[in-house]
């Protein structure tokens, strides 16, 4: 179950995802008054809430697709650096 801080962040994702990194870092510390680290972790486990689906389709699918290509080259760098 999302709490209203979880609808805040998918809320500041679809407004403020698309940013430079140092403008969105600056939102959101003031907008959601969390850290970078904080908010990926949260953003981590809100994409993988069941009950995000319904609320941001296109937006969490998008972020499951970002996130699984970046964990395939973290492997492949993993992969070739064990070589």
């Amino acid at each position: 179950m999302l709490t209203d801080h979880d609808h805040a962040i998918i809320r500041f994702e679809q407004e403020y995802g698309q940013l430079p990194r140092w403008e969105k870092v600056s939102a959101m510390r003031r907008e959601l008054g969390l850290s970078q680290t904080m908010y990926a972790a949260r953003l981590g486990r809100i994409i993988h809430d069941p009950g995000a689906l319904p609320v941001a389709p296109q937006l969490i699918y998008r972020l499951r697709r970002i996130e699984a290509q970046r964990m395939e080259e973290r492997e492949a760098r993993l992969l070739r650096r064990d070589e």
